[in-house]
This record gives structure tokens, sequence and C-alpha cells, in this order.
């Protein structure tokens, strides 16, 4: 039998570095990965390819890779893996003054890039804001007991 590689998403812990690896034997490389990091380690999900298709990840990335194959986890990134592999990752808890701090910081990005041309940078922003938003809806169900 053939073995299928995938490209696989792992966090240390809920808002740690996020590695971008491929594997054929996905099992034994998280577990692998874990007993080497002092950190739990959460498998937020695999998407079908191998060395070629996890290259496209990390050149997309490339501006946010720690070392290796770690990679900061800036919200275009969380939100490329969440749209990747159809999971919700959980953003850091923050509060009233920090969200509205960084909520106005990126629509300024926003603004700013939209207005000089630069989409890279809107797009970065854009997905910042949407990010920051998706948060506080999470929230505010939370506290309410309502669904987000």
């Amino acid at each position: 039998m053939r073995r299928v590689s995938v490209v696989y998403f792992v966090q240390a812990g809920d808002a740690g570095p996020i590695k971008i690896g491929t594997t054929d034997d996905l099992r034994t490389r998280v577990a692998a990965l874990q007993t080497a990091h002092y950190e739990e380690l959460r498998l937020l999900g695999t998407i079908p390819g191998g060395p070629a298709i996890e290259r496209v990840w990390h050149g997309r990335f490339g501006e946010e890779r720690i070392r290796g194959e770690w990679f900061r986890p800036s919200v275009a990134l969380v939100l490329a893996v969440e749209s990747a592999v159809g999971v919700v990752t959980t953003p850091p808890k923050m509060d009233e003054a920090d969200y509205n701090k960084r909520w106005l910081v990126a629509v300024r990005g926003a603004v700013d890039a939209a207005e000089v041309g630069d989409t890279h940078t809107y797009d970065r922003h854009l997905a910042e804001v949407r990010l920051l938003t998706r948060t506080r809806a999470r929230q505010q169900a939370a506290k309410t007991g309502g669904a987000a």
C-alpha cells in the first residue's frame, strides 16, 4: 500500500508558532515532534500534498519564518490555515482596550495601503480586521451563551 503525503500544520500551545511540514506518516511525525517539544502541540489539520506544496506555503509566509519550518502565527497565516483545513484556530484572548487598539491599527493600515495601491499590505491588514472581528464575535457569544 502506497502512503499519501500530506502537508500538516501544528501549533505550539494555544497561540504559539505554527510548524508547516510534510510527511507520509502523520501519527509518527506528530508524536516525534511532541517528544522533542516542551509545549503541547496541536494538530490544526492537513492538506493533500508533499514537498512541493510545503515549499509554496513556506514561500508564501517567508516573512513570518522564525526558524526552519516554524512560523509566527500571524493573522494572515492563521486565516490561510483555517481556510485550507477548515478549522477555526483560537486567537489569543484580549481585553477591550487591546482589541480596540489592534482593530484601529489594522483598519488604518488597510486604508493607508489602499491609498498607495499596496495590495499585499492591504490584504494583511484586512485579514487582521477580519480575525479581530471574528474573535470579538466569539468572545461576545461565549459571554451570552450564543453561537458565533
